[in-house]
């Protein structure tokens, strides 16, 4: 992310309290708080998807954006259809 111009997260594997969840990257920003979750295939299963699902819809609750990353999505494209969080790149 950094190489191509975009902004780099403001904390990495943070536990959200409020929302038992613990994002791979947050971001602090004006607008409200970023949560990032990288996922691996181990993300694929079932039982961790579900997992998942609900510690997006706490944080969610909680007034949080998440973007969540699948191991197989274009960084570019995911960084670009968010530019409010990671900026313009170059």
């Amino acid at each position: 992310m950094k190489d191509h111009g975009y902004r780099l997260p403001d904390e990495a594997q943070t536990l959200v309290e409020a929302a038992r969840a613990r994002p791979d990257f947050i971001y602090r920003l004006a607008s409200g708080n970023v949560a990032v979750f990288v996922d691996g295939p181990v993300h694929d299963d079932e039982t961790i998807a579900e997992r998942d699902e609900q510690a997006c819809d706490r944080l969610e609750d909680a007034g949080w954006y998440v973007i969540r990353v699948r191991y197989d999505d274009d960084w570019q494209e995911l960084a670009g259809a968010n530019p409010t969080v990671f900026g313009a790149g170059r």
